[in-house]
């Protein structure tokens, strides 16, 4: 008979298998616990930062968040996408800076006097913020792309006559799109405007 089959060398085995299953189970719960831990300081270090954004907001400026409707979540939305604006439009500012037509074409349309009045119309009304969904999420990111990519090109020491008539292109699209970012602006102070006629109206009568 061998030693593997006698009684005490089974009870050793299965004491060992026991010994490894419980050995994987404390590492599995320290393991838990690690990953437990690293969550909660992770996300209180979040909403830490979170506070600290808050923090930063001038109190006029937060007191008419609030006065126009909008809870802490959608505080931080807007300011989300107005951050992500206000970045595309200095875009098109640094790169017109740098570019002579695109300069010419700035100063021809007064486009950015434009994108900066239609930034602080929606700052000055958050709640309307959908009112402005076009210009936010599909009329300025386009033309932010379309001065990089002008840019870029027209910087080209060699443009052929193809290069030229999507250039020529870009400048007809710029154009475009200033004359449907001014409908939409006008569409959404269209209220305020009609308020000061109807005031103006009041002393012609």
């Amino acid at each position: 008979m061998d030693y593997i089959d006698t009684p005490f060398a089974m009870a050793g085995y299965f004491h060992h298998i026991i010994g490894i299953i419980i050995f994987i189970f404390l590492i599995s719960a320290i393991g838990s616990i690690i990953w437990k831990s690293f969550h909660y300081i992770n996300t209180k270090s979040k909403c830490k930062e979170q506070r600290n954004k808050g923090k930063n907001i001038n109190k006029k400026v937060l007191a008419n968040y609030h006065k126009e409707g909008l809870n802490d979540h959608d505080i931080d939305y807007f300011r989300e996408m107005m951050a992500t604006a206000l970045k595309q439009i200095n875009q098109i500012e640094s790169i017109s800076s740098k570019n002579k037509t695109l300069k010419s074409i700035n100063k021809e349309l007064n486009l950015e006097h434009l994108l900066h009045g239609f930034f602080k119309a929606i700052v000055a009304k958050p709640n309307r913020i959908d009112a402005a969904s076009n210009f936010l999420f599909k009329e300025l990111p386009s033309l932010t792309t379309i001065y990089q990519k002008y840019s870029e090109i027209d910087s080209y020491l060699y443009k052929d006559q193809d290069t030229e008539k999507v250039l020529n292109l870009s400048k007809e699209a710029i154009e475009k799109a200033y004359h449907k970012i001014n409908e939409e602006y006008h569409k959404f102070i269209s209220d305020d405007l009609q308020t000061l006629h109807d005031a103006a109206d009041n002393f012609q009568e």
